[in-house]
């Protein structure tokens, strides 16, 4: 941009390219204003604009590209111009943010809300997500081929994906297949990093067999992990409700403090659901090795899959117990489903008892 030519224009009314994204108090995006920003002061440095609102944006030069005159906009005293910037502007409770444009003029979405809306955006986004997978993976239809049996299936939504774009920590994640051992194992047996994802697996034979656990780390940062066969017993109908409560405490605590490790923060939506579970019996204890399961306190399934109450981690958790105070809720519905009024599983004082 030719600065000692821009300084004539004090006082000209400038489109911006990209135009400012006004975000609400929670950080969403308002409809977009087709408003004018009027040149007010110049330097070698600094760039000052204001808009009817009295708002006062200050670019460095460095963020103009070029300005262009606009004759179709200009009236007989106040001439009009657009500026290309480098920079996207956001402007939220009387403040700016600025991000960096692919190229100039581009538009670049606004960081993830925050607050409530972020909340219920997460829920419901989410929400929708966890459905859609769930049928494909209780099909035999997810990203690789599972052994069948009862199904735990754990989805870790962190808000960030929420626009749906790679995240660019994935690279960091990709590069780190053992921070995602698949559920009941300490480390995944073989990896592949495709075009989908980063993918481990449980089977010693490799990714070419089917898996009895596995995890999908989405490009966006989105994690899906799946165990297969946790049914047991001589007629694989099985299922004790402490060992599948353990299991998502601790793969939901390494799997977010993954994320964490690599900037992906909270908050985090945890997904939950049992499938290919009809008829099957819930267990109120570990099965026995030297008891029989039928003396034992259960409950008998009768729905095919269970979808339990989605939880927010609004921090990265510190401990396991502290992720499972932080899905409380989630871990006091499979309960629920066991025929218990809540998880047995916390002390008097609200911590959680047993060492996944």
């Amino acid at each position: 941009m030719n600065l000692s030519m821009f300084k004539k224009n004090i006082g000209w009314r400038m489109k911006l390219a990209p135009p400012v994204c006004h975000l609400d108090t929670d950080g969403t995006a308002l409809p977009e204003k087709n408003e004018d920003w009027i040149v007010h002061s110049v330097s070698d440095d600094v760039i000052v604009l204001k808009n009817s609102g009295g708002d006062d944006l200050k670019l460095g030069t460095d963020h103009v590209v070029s300005y262009y005159t606009n004759p179709h906009e200009e009236g007989p005293d106040n001439r009009s111009g657009i500026l290309a910037l480098k920079m996207q502007v956001y402007l939220r409770d009387g403040k700016f943010q600025l991000a960096p444009t692919p190229r100039p003029g581009e538009r670049v979405p606004p960081p993830p809300a925050t607050g409530a809306k972020l909340k219920a955006q997460l829920s419901e986004t989410s929400k929708v997500f966890h459905t859609e997978r769930m049928a494909l993976v209780a099909a035999n239809k997810g990203f690789i081929a599972h052994m069948g049996g009862a199904l735990l299936v754990l989805h870790i939504f962190p808000a960030s994906a929420l626009d749906g774009r790679p995240s660019d920590k994935f690279a960091h994640l990709a590069g780190e297949p053992d921070l995602f051992p698949p559920m009941a194992d300490n480390r995944p047996r073989d990896f592949r990093v495709d075009f989908e994802g980063l993918l481990t697996g449980s089977n010693s034979e490799g990714l070419e067999k089917d898996q009895r656990s596995h995890v999908r780390v989405l490009r966006t940062g989105v994690i899906e992990s799946v165990a297969s066969s946790v049914d047991k017993g001589q007629s694989d109908d099985l299922l004790s409700l402490p060992n599948i409560q353990a299991m998502i405490i601790k793969y939901a605590f390494l799997y977010t403090r993954a994320l964490a490790s690599v900037g992906i923060e909270p908050p985090y939506a945890i997904e939950c659901s049992l499938a290919n579970v009809k008829n099957k019996r819930l267990l109120h204890d570990f099965i026995p090795t030297n008891a029989f399961a039928e003396d034992m306190p259960q409950k008998r399934l009768n729905q095919a899959s269970y979808d339990f109450v989605e939880e927010t981690m609004e921090k990265v958790p510190q401990s396991v117990d502290d992720c499972a105070k932080q899905i409380k809720d989630l871990l006091n519905h499979i309960a629920n489903a066991a025929g218990l009024k809540t998880s047995p599983y916390f002390d008097a004082k609200g911590n959680y008892k047993l060492n996944p």
